[in-house]
């Protein structure tokens, strides 16, 4: 009987972790199921695992044991609750970030916040009578007509608005008092407290609203099953992706989920090409930038006349963050050089020097690497082939078991800062879902397009004439061809070639009389 009491309160130890256990169990597979990112064997073979533990601790709370196995028995009850708990709070972290990265949340839905100065006096919606307020009227302008919407049945049509195709645009006069507020969603604020210095302690939130984002379902493909193109943008600039600037990286990636293959091709960032948001006016790609993500999507689009189904948008401080968030990248260096620093600096301290050949990269070596041009014979094009064996890196490491399970979850607090895509947060995990599902190796290959020349030609702004490369048709047709292979998805039987026509199976040129071919120039050089 004087045991009694010692018993109980043995039990009742046993008793609340037991709890706890059952409780982190059920809240890891209700992220597990939510998420949908784990095939369905996966999912039921995690549910049983979860299950079978719970009852064998269970049994063994009623069962009187030894004092050391208690202790034992406890200390792994603590070690497995760790490990399960961390394992949902993953599972947590990677659907926000897919919701942050996507302009399309997972349910759709989107915040749109209204947010004040921190040094003016406004305190209610009503407030904003007679203000100034900005909005954005590029990737986000959705949320922006959504939110001025709701913001205009409180105050009426008394609103003075400033637009912007960029927050960051917008961030600058905000932090300058030259703004009452902004109209803002979520994904985006988070960016610009993530990359813009001062701006989260700038502000304060006086309304958020909900808006349902509508997907245009007729667009939205199987990825799983069905080929698709992306396009990966990147900016010149440090912070965050939606800043407006030149369009520095244009990189094509043909994606076929069934054969496992990746097509990639870098756009020279000086191409001449009929500019979609100029009536079709010849500038060159880089320019589009300052158009935004849909100026330069619809002008790559119109000048191949292929579709791309997706776009990733990505600023170079994602390069540093998403490299080192993998422990570094293996990468075979094509030359030795010196390049300038993330912040520009050309100081001797700063200096970023590699040697040629195989090599282990982190994120600030990594960008260098992806921004040198300036040896001699090796250029523009040396540049364009660092970037793609660099993203042929980064995929190779993320693609491996090792990747998914470690580097990925890594990956969730860094991406949503510096990377923004249209491609709905269901898409993105419904392809992960069918990677984990067969874990096959993917084999990337890169076309080079090195047949064009430049030329120098008047452009908007530059009527004195820039160096603008001019595409050769050759490499155009091989460009169309690889694009409608991955989605035919044909095998190396299906090709045709002839010595005497080598141009005869290629596709059909463009005939567009805006497009400028390399041997039209005037000053080839």
């Amino acid at each position: 009987m004087k045991n009694k009491p010692k018993r109980c309160y043995t039990r009742l130890i046993d008793l609340i972790l037991n709890t706890v256990l059952l409780l982190i169990c059920v809240y890891t597979i209700w992220k597990a199921v939510r998420l949908s990112i784990l095939p369905e064997s996966w999912l039921f073979l995690m549910i049983a695992a979860l299950l079978i533990i719970f009852f064998i601790f269970f049994i063994l709370m009623l069962k009187k044991t030894p004092k050391w196995v208690l202790i034992v028995k406890r200390s792994i009850l603590v070690v497995l609750c760790a490990v399960i708990g961390f394992v949902g709070y993953s599972m947590r972290n990677a659907g926000k970030a897919i919701d942050k990265v996507s302009v399309y949340s997972k349910d759709n839905k989107v915040k749109i916040h209204l947010i004040a100065t921190k040094s003016s006096e406004i305190q209610t919606v009503k407030d904003f009578s007679n203000k100034t307020v900005g909005i954005q009227n590029g990737t986000d302008q959705e949320s922006s007509t959504y939110g001025c919407e709701q913001l205009e049945k409180d105050t009426g049509n008394t609103i003075q608005y400033t637009e912007e195709i960029a927050y960051s645009t917008l961030a600058d006069l905000f932090l300058t008092n030259m703004l009452d507020g902004m109209v803002i969603s979520d994904e985006y604020l988070n960016m610009l407290n993530a990359n813009v210095e001062g701006f989260k302690d700038s502000y304060r939130t006086i309304e958020t609203y909900e808006m349902k984002r509508s997907i245009d379902e007729s667009k939205q493909k199987d990825i799983t099953k069905e080929s698709f193109a992306l396009l990966v943008s990147g900016v010149d600039e440090m912070g965050a992706a939606d800043m407006t600037s030149l369009s520095d990286v244009n990189i094509l990636l043909f994606i076929n989920p069934v054969s496992n293959s990746i097509i990639m091709l870098s756009l020279p960032r000086d191409s001449l090409m009929p500019r979609y948001s100029m009536n079709f006016e010849n500038d060159k790609l880089t320019h589009t930038g300052w158009g935004g993500i849909s100026d330069t999507k619809q002008t790559i689009e119109h000048f191949f006349g292929i579709e791309i189904d997706y776009y990733a948008k990505v600023s170079f401080s994602s390069l540093i963050e998403i490299v080192d968030a993998i422990g570094g990248i293996d990468v075979d260096v094509e030359i030795a050089f010196s390049e300038q620093d993330e912040n520009r600096s050309f100081a001797a301290e700063d200096l970023i020097t590699l040697e040629a050949g195989e090599q282990h990269l982190n994120g600030k070596q990594a960008l260098a690497y992806a921004r040198h041009r300036k040896t001699a014979n090796y250029d523009v094009a040396g540049r364009e082939r660092a970037q793609q064996r660099i993203i042929k890196a980064i995929i190779d490491k993320l693609m491996t078991p090792e990747g998914i399970a470690v580097y990925v979850n890594q990956l969730m607090d860094t991406v949503p800062k510096y990377v923004v895509t249209d491609m709905p947060g269901n898409q993105i995990t419904a392809f992960i879902k069918g990677e984990l599902s067969e874990l096959k190796p993917w084999s990337i290959q890169s076309l080079s397009n090195n047949n064009g020349i430049f030329d120098t030609r008047a452009v908007p702004n530059i009527p004195q004439g820039a160096d603008c490369y001019l595409w050769n048709q050759y490499d155009y047709a091989r460009v169309l061809d690889a694009y409608q292979a991955t989605k035919d998805n044909l095998k190396f039987s299906d090709f045709n070639f002839s010595l005497n026509q080598p141009m005869k199976y290629l596709p059909n040129i463009n005939d567009n009389q805006m497009i400028v071919w390399d041997f039209l120039a005037i000053q080839p050089h």
